[in-house]
């Protein structure tokens, strides 16, 4: 792992949620992107990742520094998400030159959900919207 890494957010650790100060200070980029997975709830309370491949989830993909102390903290709060290096899709930005542009691949780390299907709830959206979190 190196010093500087990349991390998938899609729900309450994105930019808008409650959670981005946790890391916040270590944030170099953020750009839009997608992967292969499903939104579900975990116990009626905090979005998740599921893996689907025919189905696309939207978050942030945010390029951090000193990435092992940042992933020890969110390891610690995401006990219930395993921890998975997956292919992402990163959109082109809005300026001028990316109308032609074609999504880019990347490789980051992701959390996602492996456990007992009874704590699942699916959620029929491809991005969350941390205006719906209720803490």
């Amino acid at each position: 792992m190196n010093f500087i890494d990349k991390i998938f957010f899609y729900g309450s650790l994105k930019s808008d949620g409650p959670f981005y100060s946790m890391y916040a200070k270590n944030v170099l980029f953020k750009n839009r992107a997608y992967t292969y997975g499903r939104m579900a709830m975990y116990k009626g309370t905090f979005p998740a990742l599921l893996e689907d491949k025919d189905s696309v989830v939207y978050g942030e993909l945010v390029t951090i520094f000193n990435v092992r102390d940042v992933l020890l903290v969110l390891d610690n709060v995401e006990k219930y998400l395993d921890r998975v290096s997956k292919t992402l899709w990163v959109l082109p930005s809005n300026g001028d030159d990316s109308v032609n542009q074609e999504p880019k691949e990347v490789t980051a780390w992701v959390y996602i959900y492996k456990g007992d299907m009874s704590y699942i709830s699916y959620l029929d959206m491809q991005e969350w919207n941390n205006k719906q979190l209720k803490l």
